[in-house]
């Protein structure tokens, strides 16, 4: 049935793309309009220029289509970008998967595999970017290694946020909106002149919706969603040949985190499980499949407090006609309480009643480029960052098998982890149009980094953890020690096999990541490009709780080796375009947050690096408007990845050889339609508009071979009903609608929508192994809502 699926979804969006094309090359019609689309210019490169003369894959979403498509958080862009997976974790740190490149790992202090900015200014962690979507020009998704000019962490990738900007006459406008669960939104700009050389924009946003989801086990809900979100602009133009950009941001977030669903009852450590808990979570009841319903302990109700602000600094300064010099300065900060049930079930299994944690980073860039001409464009810099983690928890498991005399009934323990990072690098870029209709581009980046490392893991609540590992220490150990206590000492057994210090450790590291593209322009209107590029993203200490400080030593850096070819070409008149790619990745010491297999507890997180895997696949994006009044798109990624050299331990503890297993968080398939039409009216009476979207993609697994994995059969496993593979993210489409009507003189707007219509029941990520449990999170239900917008214009 799964494959099936699959099949039907595959071969029907490729006959719709296929089918499309065929159309349009067909002779319009007499009397038909000339409608062009319009042309979309980007910033990949860090130059601004048509995104159909940029020799790599890049998605650009206009400020019209993510407010006509309330594009307006991580999930919607990444049902609107094929190719683009988003995992919502129970921390609240998004995982993004591009192309099937991704690193599953739920820490603050872990760096991506996809790299998120605003207006350039790197948001080095993805919990950063949770509410950046507001007042936006533009969003940019280049796909493929970014290394040269966007630094390390961007193997899979970068995303670029770019803010609406300050306007030279006076404009305002804002939005209303009220939707299911009470769902309550509003957001508003005004921007205009201060001075003849100084303008400035202003910009909000706030989000407020009743909690969502229910307990089937007793009456509470949770769920609910507040936040807001604020953003200052200033451009100054003292002179001719300067410009300064001065850039202010932040949100406060007090939403509840989405509570899991139990999916899995399988205790780590069956021959220790102590008879009262085992009675507990045999009571255990699954819930049905419905995105609405979910559990979690009374004592352990999610909330969370957490808030950001960004400043940054850009100058650019002509040094003459022809040459400008760009700085580019940025600092973040960050803090968050949260209090986190990550069990799905009403019992304490596994829950954090504290994960607080707080990120600073600074950033600081300079770089010289020439003027952007016809024949050479070159690009030198240099930056510098520094960025400081640190995540304190504790973890309550009660109703946990842990929880037994043999390991002296511990409940409790907590984790402090302290990461530094200090990175420099240098960097140059040149492009040149050696012939009338071929450019070569060469760049290159050199990058020294360093990650200092501080984790403590300490006796919490009652402090039996510590009278554990004194014990372990005594008994394994091979130094004398001071036994630990409640409030002084670290648990994890040290290479001697003692407890008692932190682990303290630096990883030093260094890269070249380069790129080299050739494009041929057939002609005005369609252009073949072929890429050669490599990767890197950083090495780094993981963020677990261990029982022996070898589950914290670090990954290495891992790299990626791209060949892509493609091409571009805008066809019918200026109607549509068709760009299509076909690449190939060849990915090495791929890190991952895999296993350990404890003779205590069982399987225990520990970071891993797969020496050896591979993508390789095709991708097709379409646009057109046969019609002025008809907008049509569509956009979808075909691709197959393999490990092709790594055995390590599975999620149910079991050593395997995972050679020829896909990689985690890749879909076979990813797609997207979107088509709206707008209504002429005689007269000047506006224009009643209709719009609907489908994406959907194919299966994909949350651990490696987790498509095929099945949970034993014993008197104490259980799984939910009607799940055979707990670990494999089924298939599944979903369809958006609206339907609206705007004004002539497009000033005002009014639109009726619809998300997830049919009321789709799907999961978005698997929590593979929570102390006896597993949880999946669901995608949201149904919503729709009614959004009414204004702009002076």
């Amino acid at each position: 049935m799964k494959k099936s699926t699959s099949a039907v979804l595959l071969s029907t969006t490729v006959y719709a793309l296929c089918a499309t094309p065929c159309a349009w090359a067909a002779p319009a019609p007499m009397g038909t309009p000339a409608v062009r689309l319009a042309e979309v210019i980007v910033t990949a490169e860090k130059v601004k220029q048509n995104i159909q003369n940029v020799g790599m894959s890049v998605v650009a979403l206009s400020a019209s289509q993510l407010a006509e498509r309330q594009l307006t958080n991580f999930h919607a862009l990444a049902g609107a970008v094929a190719g683009l997976n988003y995992a919502p974790t129970s921390t609240g740190t998004p995982i993004f998967t591009l192309r099937g490149v991704g690193f599953n790992n739920n820490s603050l202090g872990s760096y991506p595999d996809v790299s998120l900015y605003l207006n350039e200014a790197p948001l080095p962690f993805p919990v950063l970017a949770s509410h950046v979507m507001f007042d936006l020009q533009q969003v940019e998704v280049m796909e493929g290694p970014q290394g040269t000019l966007f630094g390390e962490n961007a193997t899979g990738g970068a995303i670029n946020f770019i803010a609406a900007q300050p306007t030279k006459r006076l404009d305002a406008g804002g939005s209303v909106t009220y939707g299911r669960f009470n769902q309550t939104d509003t957001s508003g700009f005004i921007s205009g002149p201060v001075t003849k050389t100084l303008q400035a924009r202003f910009a909000f946003t706030t989000h407020n919706m009743d909690a969502w989801q229910h307990s089937y086990t007793r009456n509470a809900r949770s769920g609910a969603q507040s936040y807001q979100a604020a953003r200052l602009l200033l451009n100054w133009e003292p002179a001719a040949t300067l410009r300064v950009h001065f850039d202010v941001n932040g949100w406060m977030d007090q939403s509840e985190p989405q509570a899991p669903q139990l999916t899995v009852i399988r205790p780590q450590a069956p021959s220790t499980f102590p008879p009262n808990i085992a009675a507990d979570e045999a009571s255990l009841e699954f819930p049905p499949k419905d995105a609405l319903v979910a559990d979690w302990a009374p004592a352990f109700a999610p909330h969370s407090n957490r808030q950001f602000y960004q400043a940054s600094l850009r100058v650019d300064y002509n040094l003459d006609s022809a040459i400008t010099l760009t700085s580019l300065t940025s600092y973040d900060a960050f803090k968050q309480r949260q209090s986190l049930d990550e069990d799905g079930t009403n019992l304490p299994v596994f829950n954090k009643p504290k994960d607080s944690g707080h990120i600073n980073d600074f950033y600081q860039e300079l770089r010289v480029a020439n003027k952007l001409s016809d024949t050479l464009h070159w690009l030198v810099g240099a930056d510098y960052q520094r960025d400081k983690a640190q995540e304190d928890y504790v973890i309550n498991y009660l109703d946990d098998g842990s929880d037994s005399p043999s390991n002296f009934n511990i409940t409790y323990n907590g984790v402090n982890v302290a990461q530094h990072y200090r990175t420099y690098a240098g960097f140059a870029d040149v492009r040149y149009r050696f012939t009338k209709n071929w450019d070569l581009s060469l760049g290159g980046r050199y990058t020294n980094a360093r990650d200092a490392d501080y984790t403590c893991d300490n006796a919490a609540g009652d402090a039996q953890i510590a009278t554990l590992f004194n014990f372990l220490g005594t008994v394994l150990g091979t130094t004398p020690f001071t036994p630990i206590t409640a409030d002084q000492g670290c648990f994890a057994l040290n290479l001697n096999d003692v407890p008692g210090a932190p682990f303290v450790n630096a990883l030093e590291q260094h890269n070249v990541s380069w790129r080299a593209n050739l494009d041929y322009h057939v002609t005005r209107d369609t252009m073949v490009y072929g890429t050669v590029a490599k990767g890197y993203k950083a090495g780094g200490f993981p963020t677990v709780t261990p029982t022996t400080v070898k589950q914290l030593f670090p990954v290495k850096q891992e790299s990626l080796l791209e060949y892509e070819l493609g091409v571009k070409s805008t066809v019918w008149s200026g109607r549509a375009q068709v760009d299509g790619s076909a690449f190939y990745y060849d990915y090495r010491d791929k890190q991952i947050l895999g296993g350990e297999l404890d003779p205590i507890f069982g399987v225990l997180d520990m970071l891993i690096n797969v020496p050896k895997s591979r993508i390789y696949g095709a991708q097709l994006q379409v646009m057109a408007r046969p019609l002025n009044q008809l907008s049509l798109s569509a956009s979808m990624t075909v691709m197959k990845s393999e490990v092709t050299s790594y055995s390590g331990i599975n999620a149910l503890g079991v050593e395997e050889n995972f050679q020829g297993d896909p990689l985690p968080y890749t879909p076979a398939f990813s797609g997207e339609l979107d088509a709206e039409y707008r209504f002429d009216l005689p007269g000047d009476s506006g224009m009643p508009f209709v719009g609907m979207t489908v994406r959907g993609q194919s299966n994909t697994s949350t651990v490696f071979n987790g498509d095929n994995i099945t949970i034993p059969i014993s008197p104490i496993n259980r799984t939910m009903p009607g799940v055979l593979h707990p670990y494999e993210i089924r298939p599944y489409a979903v369809a958006d609608a609206r339907v609206g009507y705007a004004s002539e003189s497009g000033r005002w707007r009014v639109t009726i929508w619809g998300r997830n219509l049919f009321n789709k029941y799907y999961w978005t990520n698997v929590l593979s192994s929570v102390a006896d449990v597993s949880t999946a999170f669901t995608g949201m239900p149904r919503m729709y809502g009614i959004t009414f917008s204004y702009t002076m214009r």
